[in-house]
């Protein structure tokens, strides 16, 4: 069940279904990937891969700032541009 208490994404948008999962803490070590990802970066997007072992590379996970994809992702996904925190 999702945040509406329905089986249902919490944001929909014409290309994009949503889950958002609020926690009182991130663990300090995807902090840390992903401020090495932002420090790292320049002027390019900062992504952070996670892999579980043994596992197909294809179903990866891909971690970055929600600043970074509304920038990037939205502005080329959907439109007009909505921010996804309202």
């Amino acid at each position: 069940m999702g945040a509406t208490g329905m089986a249902t994404p919490d944001v929909v948008t014409e290309r994009l279904a949503v889950e958002v999962k609020h926690r009182r803490e991130l663990p300090e070590w995807l902090k840390g990937a992903l401020a090495q990802a932002v420090n790292n970066a320049g002027d390019r997007l900062p992504l952070v891969v996670l892999h579980e072992a043994g596992q197909r590379h294809a179903d990866d996970l891909v971690v970055m700032r929600l600043a970074d994809f509304e920038q990037t992702i939205l502005q080329t996904t959907c439109a007009p541009k909505k921010n996804l925190l309202e």
